[in-house]
Parts: structure tokens; C-alpha cells; sequence
């Protein structure tokens, strides 16, 4: 038996409001993480300045790792949104706002990854991938790590889209869904679901208990 068509529109919703509210997640992950060292030295030990390298490549891994969860979650809610869009057609222009505006993300999940040649000009370098993204740095040399590394909403998604752009624009979307259809089976926002009323059983059961 095929799904109703306000189960099918209720279960592209949820979804959609699901990666939505991942996508603001992953974010503030972005967003608070941070690296601070002192820089290296000719006098550190070998031991210690494979340290200090393995724990500077670490924190760029984490913030490529939250990237790459982002970005997927993004490919997921515009799946999502293209199949709203053909089962609310008065809704369209709202969903199309947000296509519209994250149409700079398309792919973006299959060149995270730079390709051969990207990587033989420098892409799988730790200061490109810096600069792409915009870090906010001190102290960055070609080969001497930064000493403090921060990132804050200027930070751009695979290089292509500012993180505070992006956010907005999940978030209004995610608003403008609520708006429309509520949150919980579909009630609208705001409104109280119907009261049954009593029966003199229970009517009398209550009399009772508050005396």
C-alpha cells in the first residue's frame, strides 16, 4: 500500500528539519575549536617537535572532519528539499531560496579531497588549506607551524561559502518549515491540541480527591 501523501510530506520534513539542525551543530563545532603552541625551536628535541607537528596536524584533521560532516549533512537536506519541493508546489519559492543559495555548495563533497594535481600545486599543504579557509593565524611561517590558530564565522566551507552565510540561511529555512507545517504532527506553531472533555466520572473522582 503506498505511503499518504501527508505521511510522505510529514517524513520529508522531519528529515530535511533533521540535517538542518545538524548543519547549525556542526557549525558551533567548527566554531569552537582553537589551537594554541609555542612556536618551534632549534633547541626542542626531535621528540618534541614531532609533538607539537602531530598535535598542529591533529586540530587541522578535526576541522576537515567537521567540514566533511557538514557538508554531507548540507547534500542530504538539499536531496531533502528537492523532494518537498514536489509535494508542497506553494512552498517552492521559499525552497528554492535555498537551493539558490547553497547552489555553491553542490559537489563540494567530491573536492574536499583534492585530486593529483591539486596536491602537486600545494593543496595538501596545511597552510593552504589555512588560507583557503581563512583561519585567523599568528605567527604562520612555511615551515614553522602557527602558534595560535583561530577560527570564528568568516571561516569558509571548502573554501567557497562564509560558515555565518551559510548558518543564516539553514536557519531561516529551518524557520520558515516550522512556520508552515509545526513541529509535532504537523500542528501549527502556537496553536493547543483540543481538550476531551470530562465525564462525570472523572468529574466526580476529582470532586473527591480535592476535598
Amino acid at each position: 500500500m503506498e505511503m499518504r501523501d501527508d505521511e510522505q510530506l510529514q517524513s520529508v520534513v522531519f528529515f530535511l528539519c533533521d540535517h538542518l539542525d545538524s548543519i547549525v551543530d556542526e557549525s558551533d563545532q567548527i566554531v569552537a575549536l582553537s589551537y594554541s603552541s609555542a612556536p618551534i625551536s632549534t633547541d626542542m628535541s626531535s621528540e618534541n617537535v614531532l609533538k607539537r607537528l602531530d598535535e598542529f596536524h591533529s586540530f587541522l584533521d578535526q576541522i576537515k572532519t567537521h567540514e566533511l560532516l557538514l557538508v554531507t549533512k548540507l547534500t542530504q537536506a538539499r536531496h531533502w528539499s528537492f523532494h518537498l519541493r514536489d509535494l508542497d508546489h506553494r512552498f517552492r519559492p521559499i525552497i528554492d531560496l535555498f537551493t539558490v543559495a547553497t547552489d555553491i555548495c553542490d559537489n563540494m563533497g567530491n573536492v574536499l579531497g583534492p585530486d593529483d594535481d591539486a596536491v602537486f600545486n600545494g593543496a595538501g599543504q596545511p597552510q593552504h588549506f589555512i588560507e583557503s579557509r581563512q583561519l585567523l593565524t599568528e605567527t604562520l611561517e612555511m615551515d614553522n607551524p602557527p602558534v595560535r590558530i583561530a577560527v570564528n564565522d568568516s571561516f569558509l566551507l571548502g573554501g567557497r561559502i562564509r560558515l555565518l552565510e551559510l548558518v543564516r540561511v539553514c536557519a531561516s529555512f529551518r524557520k520558515s518549515l516550522e512556520t508552515r507545517y509545526g513541529l509535532a504532527g504537523f500542528e501549527p506553531i502556537g496553536s493547543a491540541p483540543a481538550q476531551e472533555s470530562e465525564d462525570d466520572s472523572t468529574a466526580a473522582d476529582r470532586s473527591i480527591i480535592e476535598n
